[in-house]
């Protein structure tokens, strides 16, 4: 194969050179069949670094470039534009992962990285010989975004997506706006009323030209991509017209009576209601689930319509079903609190004098249940001792293990306040495993509760027990003293954690986004695109992707407005060319099924049967999973520039220059290729001899692929993919990758090759703890079996 390629290195400042010669990696780099030229560069990432690339693949007219720098998560769209911007393709172009996943996690053994890092550069020449000279695709697109969620970051993404003159539809599961922020009578650092913050931005919300708001609605499906998405909406019946005028008469007599859910069950509401005084938008409804007779039997004579003086209660009201088409779409799907029931020594569910801070914040909030007075539950007296319990379910490994962010702050907040209340003679204790006090003005806020009178105890209680007196008894060791201590209070209050919102989950399903280890929605990149998903024209912002605060969710909900501003702001978006493709010679059009296989497993619809028969890839719907590829009965689909011709010459370029044991391992891009690139973060040492193959997704790595690489050298093959829930792809995915490995298995046993030197390991983005162990246990496995068959030959010789 006649082809020039270069070889770019990178320094990266040090990160790749104290650990790997990068004289020695460029001396064997250059005399690699068919490299004609290299280059070392400080930081190749740089401005002036990516003009040598562009600068001498034309002077040196190169047919393809290998850049060996960090990971190409990191970098990889600069690269391909500084390639693109000579006379190639950007997609002549494959990045060898030198830092990552190899200097930052080998720096122990600078030998073996070296020899790791010459195979990984002989895998990409091998492979960038073959790179297809793809065009990126190009689409028309439209104005108009979808902003799923009315909370704070959901407002304020949408607000500023209309301010630039979009078309902005604005989605939200419950009856009114606001989010968890309608919810908050103040707010910290500065306490100032939390209400007159959010009402203005509602107010603008619901009266914007350019925005629809349905509220009451659920989002039933999603299909399409950027520039074409369907969203199909349910809005609920209110069986409350638009001349509702909120004056309240129908509340008045009706005769139900059930939990007020917005006050977190303190109050209570009827069945005809407004789900709180401020709500917007204003106007009431009815909770048929609770209303004491089915709409249809409902007689002009019910004491709601008959005190309705604007004769607006109508229950003929049906659902209502409405599509929805959008250029792209804004997730700010919220939080939800964790169930404080499965912390089984806090008896959340024992007493009801210990309570969570949601429900201390709406007995706190004037128009709350309480109308602003602070009592206990049991039985309405003021309390004259209250102790606040912080990582209720945070930071627990048996629990949630990462920092809810905010509980800290809003606890010392409502102490704060709570003092102002009770005055100085109540007692008031927070107990606290690191106060966490990052944000402007936090650490000042926290030296000004200090100073007030209340009580900082270093401890997490072990039990929270109901005492005779019905009051509860808090039992911890205060850490800062080494001592067991035991006190009771009229009031525990407990700051849970914060989990992903149901609306989360359901909204991850439809529109297939990965979600990291935590359960929230994963950003594309946590450094350079934080409010990016790996599904194009797809945005996150606030707490739909991690524990935030209010002004940190407004920051985020303007950044995913600016990002589909950047999207939708021009005539056209591109698109990655890196998707299925047909060999129309080969395909059969499954004429012999009921239906093509490669129709039956496309998540995205993406391939039809076409007029002659054979079947055909809508550029505009696959994102190039490869799932059908390994489904194809006649081997007639590929997915660009990772066609079996081309992965293989990667695979046989890697473990022709790589040292035994040879484990070669495909990794799917979004969960176990990131997982190792993860462990670099912590510097986390793991063996040297595992050599890395990026792939889009494991579905596409076909028993053929598997025998070949044990064939070409390897010991073991190692399989990471996404497990069903987390892959951005498909769930079948996963399914698809496990039947594929187990054929690979049972084929090897016919050869009499052990098929244990094959290891599958469905991951979760941002769980790389677990992709490491399977690889070791792996590495592990392969040694044992190396040992054992050599001792076979020994003997029969």
């Amino acid at each position: 194969m006649d082809k020039k390629i270069g070889v770019f290195l990178c320094r990266c400042g040090g990160n790749i050179s104290d650990v790997i010669d990068i004289s020695k990696l460029e001396e064997f780099a250059s005399e690699l069949d068919g490299v004609v030229h290299t280059r070392v560069h400080e930081n190749i990432c740089s401005q002036g670094g990516q003009n040598v690339i562009t600068e001498e693949i034309d002077k040196e007219e190169l047919d393809g470039a290998v850049i060996g720098a960090c990971s190409p998560h990191f970098h990889e769209e600069e690269f391909r534009n500084a390639v693109g911007s000579s006379h190639l393709s950007p997609y002549q172009l494959e990045i060898a992962n030198l830092r990552e996943q190899n200097s930052w996690v080998h720096y122990d053994d600078h030998r073996q990285a070296l020899e790791k890092a010459k195979s990984e550069i002989a895998g990409k020449v091998e492979k960038v010989k073959r790179n297809d000279a793809l065009a990126e695709l190009r689409a028309p697109i439209g104005n108009s975004a979808l902003v799923i969620g009315a909370g704070i970051a959901g407002i304020q993404a949408a607000l500023d997506l209309a301010d630039e003159g979009f078309e902005v539809y604005a989605v939200e599961k419950r009856p009114d706006i606001g989010g968890r922020m309608g919810r908050l009578g103040r707010t910290f650092p500065t306490l100032d009323c939390a209400p007159c913050i959010l009402d203005p931005k509602m107010s603008d919300l619901m009266t914007h030209e350019n925005i629809t708001v349905f509220t009451y609605t659920d989002i039933e499906e999603i299909q399409g991509s950027v520039t074409n998405y369907e969203v199909d909406i349910t809005i609920n019946p209110r069986y409350v017209t638009d001349k509702c005028t909120a004056c309240g008469d129908c509340t008045d007599v009706c005769p139900v009576e059930v939990e007020n859910e917005f006050d977190y069950g303190l109050g209570t509401r009827t069945a005809i209601y407004s789900t709180h005084e401020e709500a917007v938008p204003e106007t009431y409804l009815i909770d048929m689930d609770n209303c004491i007779q089915p709409s249809e039997l409902h007689p002009p004579g019910s004491p709601c319509v008959e005190a309705c003086p604007v004769d607006a209660i109508d229950f003929s009201q049906t659902p209502e079903h409405r599509t929805l088409h959008v250029d792209t779409i804004v997730v700010a799907t919220g939080f939800d609190i964790y169930d404080l029931s499965k912390i089984g020594g806090y008896n959340y569910e024992e007493s009801e004098n210990i309570i969570h801070a949601g429900q201390l914040e709406r007995m706190m909030t004037g128009t709350g249940p309480t109308q602003g007075k602070v009592v206990r539950p049991s039985d309405g007296r003021t309390p004259e001792n209250v102790a606040w319990v912080l990582c209720a379910g945070s930071r627990d490994k048996d629990h949630n293990e990462y920092c809810s962010q905010i509980c800290c702050m809003y606890s010392m907040k409502q102490a704060r306040l709570l003092r102002n209340i009770l005055g100085p003679g109540t007692r008031l204790s927070i107990f606290f495993t690191d106060i966490r006090a990052a944000g402007k003005g936090f650490e000042e806020f926290y030296n000004d509760t200090q100073n007030s009178n209340i009580e900082f105890i270093r401890g997490r209680p072990s039990s929270l027990e109901p005492t005779d007196e019905d009051r509860v008894r808090i039992k911890a060791v205060d850490t800062a003293i080494n001592e067991q201590l035991e006190y009771d209070y009229d009031l525990v209050v407990l700051a849970p954690a914060i989990v992903p919102s149901e609306g989360t989950k359901e909204i991850a399903k439809l529109l297939k986004l990965p979600r990291s280890n935590d359960g929230f929605l994963k950003e594309s990149h946590p450094k350079f695109k934080p409010v990016d998903t790996q599904a194009k024209g797809v945005f996150i912002a606030g707490t739909a992707q991690g524990p935030k605060d209010i002004p940190s969710s407004v920051l985020q909900g303007g950044a995913a407005a600016s990002r589909v501003s950047n999207l939708i702001g021009v005539d056209e978006v591109k698109l990655d060319p890196v998707i299925a493709e047909i060999d129309e010679g080969a395909c059969g059009g499954c004429e012999e099924l009921e239906s093509p296989r490669c129709i039956d497993t496309c998540p995205f619809n993406a391939i039809e049967i076409a007029e002659d028969g054979k079947a055909k890839v809508n550029p505009l719907l696959c994102k190039g999973c490869g799932l059908c590829l390994s489904s194809c009965p006649y081997a007639a689909v590929s997915v660009k520039n990772f066609r079996s011709d081309q992965v293989l010459a990667e695979v046989k370029g890697l473990l022709d220059n790589a040292p035994e044991p040879k484990l070669l391992a495909f990794l799917d891009t979004n969960c176990s290729y990131v997982a190792l690139d993860m462990l670099s973060n912590r510097r986390q040492l793991y063996s040297s001899n595992i050599l890395p193959v990026e792939i889009p997704d494991g579905a596409m790595v076909t028993p053929e692929w598997i025998v070949y690489a044990l064939k070409q050298g390897a010991q073991g093959v190692f399989v990471g993919t996404c497990e069903g829930g987390s892959d951005p792809f498909s769930p079948e995915c996963a399914t698809k990758t496990e039947e594929n490995v187990k054929i690979a298995r049972e084929r090897l046993s016919e050869m009499e090759v052990n098929p244990e030197r094959v290891g599958l390991k469905l991951a979760v983005t941002g769980a790389p703890g677990p992709v490491l162990q399977e690889l070791e246990a792996l590495n592990d496995r392969i040694v044992q079996i190396e040992r054992e068959e050599t001792e076979v030959r020994s003997t029969a010789a």
